[in-house]
Protein backbone atom coordinates (compact mmCIF):
# COMPACT_ATOMS: atom_id res chain seq x y z
CA UNK A 1 0.00 0.00 0.00
CA UNK A 2 1.32 3.43 -0.85
CA UNK A 3 1.59 6.22 1.66
CA UNK A 4 -0.21 9.47 1.10
CA UNK A 5 0.06 12.79 2.87
CA UNK A 6 -3.17 14.74 2.72
CA UNK A 7 -2.43 18.38 3.49
CA UNK A 8 -5.61 20.45 3.56
CA UNK A 9 -5.89 24.02 2.34
CA UNK A 10 -6.64 26.59 5.00
CA UNK A 11 -10.27 26.73 6.12
CA UNK A 12 -11.91 29.45 8.22
CA UNK A 13 -13.31 27.91 11.42
CA UNK A 14 -16.31 30.23 11.06
CA UNK A 15 -17.22 28.53 7.75
CA UNK A 16 -17.37 25.04 9.28
CA UNK A 17 -20.73 23.57 10.28
CA UNK A 18 -21.19 22.26 13.79
CA UNK A 19 -21.03 18.46 14.06
CA UNK A 20 -24.67 18.45 15.21
CA UNK A 21 -25.90 20.45 12.17
CA UNK A 22 -27.54 18.58 9.28
CA UNK A 23 -25.62 18.24 6.03
CA UNK A 24 -22.39 16.76 4.72
CA UNK A 25 -19.92 19.16 6.31
CA UNK A 26 -17.38 21.50 4.75
CA UNK A 27 -15.67 19.89 1.74
CA UNK A 28 -11.96 20.37 2.39
CA UNK A 29 -9.58 21.03 -0.49
CA UNK A 30 -6.58 18.69 -0.47
CA UNK A 31 -3.25 20.03 -1.75
CA UNK A 32 -1.57 18.15 -4.61
CA UNK A 33 -4.45 15.67 -4.80
CA UNK A 34 -3.51 13.91 -8.08
CA UNK A 35 -0.24 12.62 -6.60
CA UNK A 36 -1.75 11.73 -3.21
CA UNK A 37 -4.18 8.93 -4.01
CA UNK A 38 -4.15 5.93 -1.72
CA UNK A 39 -3.02 2.95 -3.83
CA UNK A 40 -2.68 -0.77 -3.23
CA UNK A 41 -0.40 -2.89 -5.45
CA UNK A 42 -0.64 -6.71 -5.31
CA UNK A 43 0.09 -9.99 -7.11
CA UNK A 44 -2.92 -10.49 -9.38
CA UNK A 45 -3.11 -14.29 -9.15
CA UNK A 46 -3.01 -14.24 -5.32
CA UNK A 47 -6.25 -12.26 -4.90
CA UNK A 48 -8.56 -14.04 -7.37
CA UNK A 49 -11.99 -14.99 -6.05
CA UNK A 50 -11.32 -13.36 -2.67
CA UNK A 51 -12.89 -10.31 -1.05
CA UNK A 52 -11.03 -7.76 1.03
CA UNK A 53 -11.99 -4.94 3.35
CA UNK A 54 -10.07 -1.75 3.95
CA UNK A 55 -10.37 -0.47 7.50
CA UNK A 56 -8.90 2.24 9.70
CA UNK A 57 -7.55 1.33 13.13
CA UNK A 58 -7.96 4.86 14.55
CA UNK A 59 -10.59 5.52 17.17
CA UNK A 60 -13.52 7.83 16.47
CA UNK A 61 -16.33 9.45 18.38
CA UNK A 62 -20.02 9.91 17.76
CA UNK A 63 -21.01 13.57 17.70
CA UNK A 64 -24.22 15.07 16.45
CA UNK A 65 -25.45 11.63 15.35
CA UNK A 66 -22.45 10.98 13.10
CA UNK A 67 -19.17 9.11 13.55
CA UNK A 68 -16.15 11.38 13.16
CA UNK A 69 -12.37 11.31 13.46
CA UNK A 70 -10.55 14.21 15.13
CA UNK A 71 -7.61 16.29 13.93
CA UNK A 72 -5.92 17.47 17.11
CA UNK A 73 -4.65 21.00 17.63
CA UNK A 74 -3.18 22.95 20.51
CA UNK A 75 -4.98 23.63 23.80
CA UNK A 76 -7.33 20.64 23.34
CA UNK A 77 -8.76 21.93 20.06
CA UNK A 78 -10.32 19.30 17.79
CA UNK A 79 -11.26 19.65 14.14
CA UNK A 80 -13.69 16.83 13.32
CA UNK A 81 -13.85 15.04 9.97
CA UNK A 82 -15.01 12.06 8.00
CA UNK A 83 -13.29 10.50 5.00
CA UNK A 84 -14.57 9.00 1.79
CA UNK A 85 -12.20 7.06 -0.47
CA UNK A 86 -13.58 7.17 -4.01
CA UNK A 87 -12.38 4.30 -6.19
CA UNK A 88 -10.58 5.44 -9.32
CA UNK A 89 -12.17 2.54 -11.25
CA UNK A 90 -15.51 4.38 -11.19
CA UNK A 91 -17.36 1.55 -9.42
CA UNK A 92 -19.22 3.02 -6.44
CA UNK A 93 -19.28 -0.42 -4.75
CA UNK A 94 -15.50 -0.07 -4.33
CA UNK A 95 -15.77 3.22 -2.40
CA UNK A 96 -15.13 3.35 1.33
CA UNK A 97 -16.56 5.68 3.99
CA UNK A 98 -14.74 6.20 7.30
CA UNK A 99 -15.22 5.98 10.17
CA UNK A 100 -17.23 2.86 9.43
CA UNK A 101 -19.13 0.63 11.84
CA UNK A 102 -19.19 -2.35 9.42
CA UNK A 103 -16.69 -3.76 6.94
CA UNK A 104 -17.17 -3.12 3.22
CA UNK A 105 -15.70 -6.10 1.33
CA UNK A 106 -14.70 -5.64 -2.30
CA UNK A 107 -13.10 -7.80 -4.99
CA UNK A 108 -9.75 -6.35 -5.98
CA UNK A 109 -9.23 -5.45 -9.62
CA UNK A 110 -7.62 -8.09 -11.82
CA UNK A 111 -6.57 -5.59 -14.51
CA UNK A 112 -2.85 -5.61 -15.32
CA UNK A 113 -0.70 -2.72 -14.18
CA UNK A 114 2.61 -1.43 -15.51
CA UNK A 115 4.37 -4.19 -13.52
CA UNK A 116 4.15 -7.79 -14.81
CA UNK A 117 1.78 -10.08 -12.85
CA UNK A 118 0.65 -7.24 -10.59
CA UNK A 119 -2.53 -5.20 -10.35
CA UNK A 120 -3.29 -1.94 -8.59
CA UNK A 121 -6.31 -0.15 -7.16
CA UNK A 122 -6.32 3.50 -6.14
CA UNK A 123 -8.73 5.73 -4.26
CA UNK A 124 -9.07 9.52 -4.19
CA UNK A 125 -9.78 10.99 -0.73
CA UNK A 126 -12.63 13.37 0.05
CA UNK A 127 -12.60 14.94 3.51
CA UNK A 128 -15.51 16.78 5.14
CA UNK A 129 -14.81 19.00 8.15
CA UNK A 130 -16.95 19.86 11.17
CA UNK A 131 -16.41 21.85 14.34
CA UNK A 132 -17.52 21.49 17.93
CA UNK A 133 -17.18 23.62 21.07
CA UNK A 134 -13.45 22.80 21.35
CA UNK A 135 -12.51 23.83 17.78
CA UNK A 136 -10.09 26.77 17.59
CA UNK A 137 -8.09 28.28 14.73
CA UNK A 138 -4.63 26.82 14.16
CA UNK A 139 -2.80 23.77 12.85
CA UNK A 140 -4.48 20.39 13.42
CA UNK A 141 -3.01 16.96 12.59
CA UNK A 142 -3.93 13.29 12.52
CA UNK A 143 -2.49 10.05 11.17
CA UNK A 144 -4.72 7.29 9.81
CA UNK A 145 -3.57 3.67 9.89
CA UNK A 146 -5.14 1.53 7.16
CA UNK A 147 -5.47 -2.26 7.27
CA UNK A 148 -6.44 -4.69 4.50
CA UNK A 149 -8.36 -7.74 5.74
CA UNK A 150 -9.39 -10.80 3.68
CA UNK A 151 -12.93 -12.08 4.11
CA UNK A 152 -12.93 -15.34 6.05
Amino acid sequence: MSTAQWMLNTADVGDLPDASAPGNGYAATINNLPSNNLCMNYLTDKVKDKSYALSVSNGYSSQGGRNLFALNGSNGSQLLYNLQLVSNDGMTGNNFNFPATAANYITLSQLPSSVDKRSEMCWTPKINLFKNATTQAGMHTDTLNFMVTPKA
